[in-house]
């Protein structure tokens, strides 16, 4: 299992020429796409293209959308 998580490791930093998509959420506290996330994904992967999700409706917590 180590030798395939590194071995993908290594395909997303080196295939420049296959895009990968990034979304990114930055209306959810539990999700992982933080600003310091999406900016190592940026600098580590090959060919991101990222897209910052919004609600589309106010939460339901209360918060301002």
């Amino acid at each position: 299992m180590t030798a395939r998580i590194g071995a993908y490791g290594t395909w997303l930093a080196d295939s420049h020429d296959i895009p990968k998509l990034l979304l990114t959420f930055d209306s959810s506290p539990t999700l992982l796409s933080t600003p310091e996330v999406a900016a190592w994904c940026k600098d580590n992967i090959a060919g991101p293209a990222d897209r910052a999700l919004r609600p589309s409706r106010p939460p339901r917590d209360g918060r301002p959308a």
